[in-house]
């Protein structure tokens, strides 16, 4: 309930003051909405409704409105209609007022009108009809553009096809619309129709256009032997030549938003013109301070995921990609018979099918005795036996350390062999510290394959393949450049590493890229005129924490063994061997298991290592 005070005023009564008035009273219920009119409006049509609201006490009520939005054009009129042309695209809000007109307090009441204005595709339109076409033969012609004689309602790009024609070659270009003829057909004459289409595939088709073809002149005044100004033609016939274009990339937008870019006719069919020059409109972004440089390696062979990888450097480091080229890209693969992988047909993994036969694993029968001499023999052959196994578990700390003291003691001296040439070397180390330079935890799976596809490229330097050889190609190389016997089992082991990194599904950790990296580094060391310098960066010894596991403390030391012996450190090399078989004897036969060949490898390289002539 409100009260009104209309007047105040005072009266004397009995010699005394007072205040006197009159009192009035509001009492008043709000105007409610009632709205029901439709928040979604389709775009290019007259919006018509009328918004509903009730008073109790029966006032009348008048509507206005307030923009918060676009657009300008929405109208309400006192009696609550809303009348407006839909036409501009988007989410809009209206604030709709009403009042009672009593001149109360809460005699208004507001209502925010959210409303969405629906873009509803219209197709292409025809402008004008396209005129008819006459063209000589022999020659192409650049005859219109389309955009011309079509246009989009929507602003959007529309492309274009044309049928029709049969002995006329009709060539669209999609960047420009650009219409080129050509044809060898003397006096053909056809009726083609040009269909416009939006990107929702909405389309307009052209009127019919008449085209025709004149006859070049056979001989003239100007041209005494009788041969025609088309190349290849003699006594006014002529040979057919059909265009081959061939279009160079967009080059970078300019400040005035242009792109353009050179198509060839490779044929020179037209010599007067087998060179267009094509433009389009693009965003154009400021360049940055620092002019990117981007060089990138070759495409990885393609794995069994059919994705390709190659890595791509900025060589002047400018900390941005505005112009970075792709580093994947989808391939197909070639199943093998030695990628790991039951498929093409095989029976088993690498067997079977196309592969070779798949071994048979045959059960042993019982044993029957057939006297008492085979019965003893037998029983002799497990006694040593077990014996062995009893000495081995005893002196298994022993045999790891001493057997490989006195090898290291009796390895002969030989030559070094030199299987990188110089710029081979130079590009294999130039991509391994490309590699290392990029290495964080967050892109593992992108960095093993590229680890993997270098060290093929090694391998291809190394035995005279192609980065995208098998197992079997490898042996044969190694075989044809008679490989020292040693380092062709440092050969295999390190390639069966690089499979596992290329198609196997295994968990890969830094600290593994890391120690292939530098392995792959010491295979160079070893396989080439190599000099400190070389490494191209200054190499610190990893520093291993106490709480890490005993497996990735191995691998650790394995990383910083291989340093050592690239700056020919090898007492060094030969103390740190014996740390890791410390470790290892402490490990599961599970654990022992993952890390063997890794520690094999590594002795051969060390013993190989030794043995070469300083």
């Amino acid at each position: 309930m409100i009260y009104k005070v209309s007047t105040i005023e005072q009266t004397a009564v009995s010699a005394k003051v007072t205040n006197s008035g009159t009192v009035g009273l509001c009492i008043n219920s709000a105007p409610v909405f009632n709205n029901s009119c439709n928040s979604t409006i389709i775009e290019h049509t007259i919006y018509n409704c009328e918004v509903n609201a009730t008073d109790k006490n029966n006032n009348p009520i008048t509507f206005t409105s307030v923009f918060t939005t676009e657009p300008e054009q929405f109208n309400i009129s006192s009696d609550g209609t809303i009348y407006f042309a839909a036409e501009d695209e988007g989410n809009h809000s209206v604030i709709i007022t009403i009042d009672d007109n009593t001149g109360c307090s809460n005699s208004q009441n507001a209502l925010t009108f959210d409303f969405e204005i629906i873009n509803i595709n219209d197709p292409p339109e025809l402008l004008a009809n396209i005129p008819g076409q006459s063209i000589p033969d022999g020659v192409q012609v650049s005859v219109f553009y389309l955009d011309s004689y079509f246009r989009d309602p929507d602003g959007e790009d529309l492309t274009y096809t044309v049928s029709g024609n049969s002995n006329i070659d009709i060539q669209i270009f999609e960047s420009t619309s650009e219409v080129l003829m050509y044809s060898t057909v003397c006096d053909a004459q056809e009726n083609v129709i040009f269909t416009a289409k939006d990107p929702i595939n909405q389309t307009a088709d052209s009127n019919s256009v008449r085209l025709n073809v004149s006859c070049a002149t056979e001989a003239t005044s100007s041209n005494p032997t009788g041969t025609s100004s088309h190349t290849g033609s003699i006594a006014g016939s002529y040979t057919p030549c059909d265009p081959d274009w061939q279009c160079a990339d967009w080059t970078r937008c300019t400040a005035e938003g242009i792109q353009t870019k050179t198509c060839e006719d490779l044929n020179h069919c037209d010599l007067n013109h087998y060179i267009h020059v094509l433009e389009r409109d693009c965003i154009y972004v400021a360049p940055p301070l620092c002019d990117e440089n981007w060089e990138c390696t070759i495409w990885s062979p393609c794995p069994y995921t059919g994705i390709q990888t190659r890595t791509c450097t900025d060589l002047n480091e400018c900390g941005t990609i505005h112009y970075q080229p792709e580093e994947e890209q989808d391939c197909e693969y070639t199943p093998t018979c030695s990628d790991g992988l039951q498929n093409q047909g095989e029976t088993g993994t690498d067997c079977g099918g196309p592969c070779p036969a798949c071994t048979i694993i045959e059960i042993p029968g019982i044993i029957k005795e057939r006297s008492n001499i085979l019965t003893n023999i037998l029983f002799l052959i497990i006694i040593i036996i077990l014996s062995l196994l009893i000495i081995y578990k005893y002196f298994h700390k022993q045999i790891n350390s001493g057997i490989v003291k006195m090898v290291w003691m009796i390895t002969g001296k030989k030559i070094k062999r030199f299987l990188l040439s110089e710029p081979e070397k130079k590009n294999v180390l130039a991509e391994l510290l490309k590699v290392e330079q990029g290495l964080t935890n967050n892109n593992i799976i992108k960095n093993r394959e590229a680890v993997a596809h270098v060290a093929r490229v090694y391998f291809a330097y190394a035995v005279d393949l192609k980065p995208e050889f098998v197992k079997e190609e490898l042996a044969k190389g190694i075989k044809q450049k008679r490989i020292d016997e040693l380092y062709e089992k440092v050969f295999v082991s390190f390639f069966n590493k690089v499979e596992k990194f290329e198609f196997e599904k295994t968990n890969i950790y830094k600290t593994d890229l890391e120690m292939m990296i530098e392995e792959l580094r010491e295979l160079v060391h070893e396989t080439s005129k190599f000099k400190k310098e070389d490494v191209g960066k200054e190499i610190i010894e990893k520093q291993i924490p106490t709480s890490a596991s005993s497996v990735i403390k191995i691998k650790s030391i394995m990383r910083n063994i291989y340093i050592t012996m690239l700056f020919e450190e090898t007492e060094t090399a030969k103390n740190k061997y014996s740390e890791i078989l410390k470790i290892y004897e402490t490990l599961s036969e599970k654990k022992k298991q993952e890390i063997y060949e890794d520690i094999t490898r590594l002795f051969n390289e060390i013993t190989y290592f030794l043995s070469l002539k300083k």
